[in-house]
């Protein structure tokens, strides 16, 4: 991971306009509603550049604030969201914090955060983790999702593996409302790291990317996590521009716009 600085950001945004930088988007804002996504997570620093998009904070974490990234996790997904947002698009950002310094969460923790974010009528969840167990709760909370309405982006997994050989939650719960994003390199080829499989559902980039880190500094970060952030900017610009669409349509159509490459889709 390397830093980087302000001025050599512009340069990369002219040259990676695939990955992202909003403000060199086509504003295509259909709507004022504001796109309302959960980001459970780590916590999400109150950065300059990323409190006009926050919204609420929960924190499951003991003692410890939503607006607090202590691992450097959840304030760079959020960056990456935002850098990827078609311009204009108004959005809440509500920061779910379930994992401790250490990484660790557990079921109960999880699925308490995905019924708050239910309960707060999120439209988008976004969840940059997984694992290799099936927690009964956080699945039963993501059917109560699917059944109002809610689209669910999850990551595929950061151990290069075969999901159908080797499970990773969420991504392999079987719901109708979860997009599972894998990572790419900016040549379109699926990442070494990134997990693969058939309940993986698109692929986008998530090799040397760029977003601020709990430090408000740019870096260049890897991992199906920003490939999960990527896929959430671009369904809440579609939920904004077909807002009376349900969440079948909305990822149907995200998908209709992505390429094929060899046997999978690529954004």
């Amino acid at each position: 991971m390397h830093l980087i600085n302000m001025k050599r950001l512009i340069v990369l945004c002219l040259i990676f306009t695939f990955s992202g930088c909003s403000s060199m988007r086509k504003n295509v804002v259909k709507n004022n509603k504001k796109v309302k996504i959960a980001i459970i997570d780590s916590g999400i620093n109150p950065l300059s550049s990323l409190t006009p998009f926050l919204g609420k904070g929960y924190s499951y974490i003991k003692n410890e604030s939503a607006f607090k990234d202590y691992i450097n996790h959840g304030t760079p997904v959020s960056s990456f969201l935002i850098l990827n947002l078609e311009k204009g698009i108004p959005i809440q950002i509500d920061s779910y914090k379930v994992f401790d310094s250490n990484f660790k969460t557990s079921d109960k923790i999880l699925s308490g955060a995905i019924n708050r974010a239910i309960k707060n009528k999120s439209d988008i969840i976004n969840i940059s983790s997984s694992g290799i167990y099936f927690y009964p709760l956080e699945f039963e909370a993501l059917k109560k999702a699917r059944d109002k309405g809610i689209i669910i982006v999850v990551s595929s997994g950061n151990m290069g593996k075969d999901n159908d050989q080797l499970s990773s939650y969420p991504c392999n719960y079987e719901l109708e409302n979860i997009v599972c994003v894998g990572s790419t390199n900016n040549r379109s080829e699926i990442s070494k790291y990134s997990n693969i499989g058939k309940n993986v559902d698109i692929y986008t980039l998530g090799e040397q990317i760029i977003a601020l880190n709990n430090m408000n500094q740019y870096e260049y970060l890897d991992g199906t996590s920003y490939s999960t952030a990527k896929i959430t900017a671009i369904l809440s610009s579609l939920i904004n521009i077909f807002p009376d669409k349900d969440y079948q349509f909305i990822i149907n159509k995200m998908k209709k716009q992505a390429k094929k490459v060899d046997n999978y889709l690529v954004y």
